[in-house]
């Protein structure tokens, strides 16, 4: 994919202990914002696979948008059999560099373009929706929840799990929204596990972090029924995400990424200008 395929305009989003279907593009942690820079982008080429037979099945692309304390995540899945998923994360900067999630929406469509599900959460007013399609049905559930500032979703929540892992932090705890039927924010433990298989090829040295619910014993209950994840960390890139697995649609696929990032670039003032 050689341009972003998202209209940014459009208000999407996802599902899932922070990982359902979505690879993310991260930003380095330590970028910094000089004088006359409006804003830094970060662009990430993903290629999707089948977690057993390792084949193609789809890509896409991700863009980290960065300007003063606000951050953007806009994504979008593509995958061979026409299906498609389109996510925006708006996240905002804390002064110790932590980010929080102020808005997440995640969009999955059929191969003819009518959606599927829409998954949304607006972290200000704590209003969730999880919206679900059959046919002509709407099934909508709605919920006002109560949101810490350590909640995150989808693509926000992997950009949040590098920012911790850069700081030293090798057992994470946090809180991710899902949709599981209805609107639902729920704990999550990440650890580092020991890698089953070398991937990237020749990187034993990348970070295996594996991502669940933490409901203590009740976790193993509901086990199977619920997304699992293993993401893999760049030590040498500030723990970059570099690809791991997922579950689609709640373990209806297993699902392997792979992020390649494309470019990091300033986007100065006077280029801000000049596009206006």
């Amino acid at each position: 994919m050689n341009q972003n395929p998202i209209d940014s305009g459009r208000p999407l989003l996802a599902t899932l202990v922070g990982i359902v279907s979505i690879a993310v593009a991260t930003s380095r942690p330590g970028t910094a914002l000089s004088g006359d820079t409006a804003s830094v982008v970060t662009e990430t080429d993903v290629t999707l696979l089948d977690s057993e037979s390792e084949e193609l099945i789809g890509r896409g692309y991700y863009q980290v948008s960065r300007s003063g304390s606000s951050e953007t995540i806009v994504g979008e899945n593509r995958y061979l059999d026409g299906e498609s998923d389109q996510e925006v994360d708006h996240l905002n900067l804390s002064e110790n560099g932590d980010a929080i999630l102020e808005s997440y929406s995640h969009k999955f469509l059929s191969a003819d373009g009518t959606p599927q599900s829409i998954d949304t959460l607006n972290v200000m007013t704590g209003v969730a929706t999880c919206t679900s399609f059959r046919g002509n049905e709407r099934s909508v559930r709605e919920m006002n929840l109560t949101v810490s500032q350590d909640t995150y979703a989808g693509s926000a929540q992997l950009l949040a799990l590098s920012r911790r892992l850069n700081q030293g932090v090798r057992e994470i705890t946090m809180h991710s929204f899902i949709c599981f039927p209805g609107p639902r924010v729920v704990p999550v433990k990440a650890t580092a596990v020991a890698q089953t298989r070398t991937w990237p090829a020749q990187r034993p040295d990348l970070l295996n972090v594996g991502i669940s619910l933490d409901l203590g014993w009740f976790t193993h209950l509901i086990d199977r029924f619920t997304p699992a994840a293993i993401g893999l960390f760049d030590p040498d890139d500030d723990f970059s995400y570099v690809g791991g697995t997922f579950d689609r649609f709640y373990r209806r696929k297993h699902v392997t990424m792979q992020c390649r990032r494309r470019a990091v670039r300033s986007v100065g003032l006077s280029d801000t200008k000049a596009s206006n």
